[in-house]
């Protein structure tokens, strides 16, 4: 009795063996699908958040070039929406999508006329040239 259970037992392993790859791939094709389709809600509600005002600036509460630059902008005449991402519950996630589009740090990632402008470096080399304040005039988000 014992060789046939033997068998048995080595038959099983072979199947698992055979079976587990192809079982792997799918698993981490549909993972790859549902982050790549929560990417993309993400994407959307930045764009929806980025749009609604003329100026909006995503932040952290404790970032001091956040502070620094929601400061400036309001120094200039603007008043930004602040999306300040660790009070949001999808902070987390809205910071890695900033990210991609190139802001890094995530923080502070500022759109004005709903395109993305930049980080902090790339809005305080506007504001050294004049064309920040230009940009808000354009965009509606001060008037002269």
């Amino acid at each position: 009795m014992k060789p046939q259970t033997s068998l048995k037992l080595t038959t099983l392993a072979s199947f698992r063996l055979a079976i587990l790859p192809s079982v792997l791939h799918e698993i981490f094709s549909v993972l790859v699908e549902l982050i790549l389709r929560f990417t993309i809600l993400i994407m959307d509600k930045i764009r929806e958040l980025a749009s609604k005002r003329a100026a909006v600036i995503f932040t952290k509460s404790s970032c001091c070039m956040c502070h620094s630059i929601k400061a400036l902008f309001y120094e200039i005449g603007a008043s930004p929406a602040v999306h300040e991402l660790d009070k949001d519950s999808r902070g987390i996630e809205m910071a890695v999508a900033l990210r991609s589009l190139g802001c890094n740090p995530c923080v502070p990632a500022i759109f004005i006329g709903g395109q993305f402008v930049g980080s902090a470096k790339d809005v305080i080399s506007l504001h050294v040239d004049g064309s920040l304040k230009e940009m808000l005039i354009n965009a509606k988000a001060i008037w002269l």
